[in-house]
């Protein structure tokens, strides 16, 4: 089983798909997506496909790779 089959759908599931109809109305597609660099190729280019299949649609307006890391020492 794939495991992001539902993790592809979290913007849909957090708008209220399915079960508010005026919330996701309203708050879909979202504006910002935070993505870390890591997991672009699968999270961020999964939920990209699902969103076009389903709703024909980006999930949200803009994304915002992120890098992960430790801070500069003092």
């Amino acid at each position: 089983m794939d495991t992001w089959a539902t993790s592809s759908l979290t913007p849909q599931i957090v708008c209220g798909w399915e079960e508010d109809p005026d919330l996701y109305e309203r708050t879909y597609p979202m504006d910002l997506r935070p993505q870390g660099h890591d997991i672009i190729r699968t999270w961020l280019f999964s939920t990209a496909v699902r969103s076009h299949l389903e709703a024909d649609t980006a999930p949200w307006a803009h994304c915002c790779p992120q890098r992960l890391g430790a801070r500069p020492g003092p």
